[in-house]
Order: C-alpha cells, then structure tokens, then sequence
C-alpha cells in the first residue's frame, strides 16, 4: 500500500467533506454516528465545525490509541462532552486481524505451524494505557480478535475495574474465544 501515494487532504476540504457526508447521512434518516479511532487533528477540526455551528450531526469519538499525544492530551483534560460531540473513549488494537494471522492465538494456526500470532503491544504497555484511561473516566474500546488477545485483555479489565464500577468497556471484533 505504501507504494500508492495517498494525497493529504487540506482542512477545508475535509470539512467541505464531512457537511457533504453530514447531508447524506441525514437524506436517509441517520442523525449520529460512532467513529472509531480518531486522530487529536481530526477531533480538533469536528470540535471546530461543531463549536460554528457547522455541522448538526451527533458524533460519538473515539480517540486513537495510536496517536499516543493526543490520546494522552485528552486523558489529560478529562471526557468531552457537548451536545452534538462526545469524545471520552479510546481505540485501542490489541492484535492484528485472523486472515494476515496476526490475532493472538493460544494455538499455532493450523496452516502455519509454530505462529501464534501477536500481540500489538506487550501486556505491561496495555496495563498501564488501561490504567491511564480508566483513571481519566474514559471508555476503553479494545479490538482483541484471537483467543490469547481477548484473555489478555480481559485479565486487564478485570485488575483495572473494580466490581462496583458502571463503566462500559469492551472488546470488540473478537473472533477466537474460549
């Protein structure tokens, strides 16, 4: 994919874009959408059109877990919570998808002896990220697909959330389980 050059687009024509998407989205009746995975850039600019009054649809964030500086900019200064905006979660990947066979998996694939897959970060990293998240009052949304994956991170939430929290973690995309 690195061979195709990707054109980076400017930012008046991603917001030109998205009250174009805004309109089509409301021509067949949706009025909020949940993203999963946003850039700091990319939730600065929704924030901007949002505070003009530019764009009315609802938009559930999720900041990136990958954009490590801006996610930990927003743990710093707390959920964000507007009428029309709402970013007090984060995107995590805990492991790749089944089909390249980068989901974590107890077992060897059954086509590729000796691979298990891998995690996209060690447990220690995942721990902290999860504490970090947790102690700010953010969602974690966790893409854990293999079998090993999910109990890594279920391991986390487990130490991380006490048993009286009313916090709604989740794993998503989760493919493998035991």
């Amino acid at each position: 994919m690195d061979l195709v050059p990707v054109p980076k687009w400017s930012r008046d024509r991603l917001a030109r874009a998205l009250i174009e998407a805004e309109q089509r989205l409301f021509e067949v009746g949706l009025t909020g959408i949940a993203e999963a995975g946003l850039t700091g850039d990319e939730i600065a600019l929704l924030d901007s059109m949002h505070q003009h009054g530019a764009l009315q649809l609802r938009i559930y964030a999720m900041i990136s877990l990958q954009d490590t500086l801006a996610m930990r900019g927003a743990l710093a200064r707390g959920p964000l919570v507007q009428p029309r905006l709402q970013v007090r979660s984060v995107k995590c990947y805990s492991d790749g998808a089944l089909a390249s066979r980068g989901a974590c998996l107890f077992e060897p694939y059954s086509d590729r002896a000796h691979h298990h897959g891998a995690l996209l970060y060690d447990s220690i990293t995942l721990h902290r990220w999860a504490r970090e998240i947790y102690d700010a009052g953010f969602q974690l949304n966790t893409h854990a697909i293999g079998d090993s994956a999910n109990a890594v991170m279920l391991q986390i939430y487990d130490q991380i959330i006490p048993d009286t929290a009313d916090v709604r973690w989740r794993i998503e995309h989760a493919q493998i389980v035991r």
